[in-house]
């Protein structure tokens, strides 16, 4: 890619402009359109995520009052993954169950 060089400036009515060639301003209306599009889509994924974020909530919520069968050893150090499913979606949503 060349060098570029300074844009041309003209004053019209006491205002500095900037002078673009048809492409330029093409190119500039195209990027404006595209910027414009991934900024609504930022806002709908960023919605989405805070949806998702409080539906987990609600999940871990439930499952803490689940309760945990008689042979879950969640008092025990277990040597490996708890057969308890209550403690295994619990430590799946990253909340130690009580």
């Amino acid at each position: 890619m060349g060098k570029r060089s300074e844009p041309q400036r003209i004053t019209l009515d006491g205002r500095i402009l900037v002078v673009v060639t048809p492409e330029e301003h093409e190119h500039l209306q195209a990027s404006r359109r595209q910027l414009g599009a991934m900024q609504a889509q930022r806002r709908t994924l960023a919605t989405q995520v805070e949806r998702l974020r409080s539906l987990l909530t609600e999940v871990a919520e439930l499952i803490e009052h689940m309760p945990h069968p008689p042979e879950c050893t969640r008092d025990e150090i277990p040597a490996g993954p708890s057969p308890c499913q209550v403690c295994r979606l619990s430590d799946a949503l990253g909340k130690p169950a009580d």
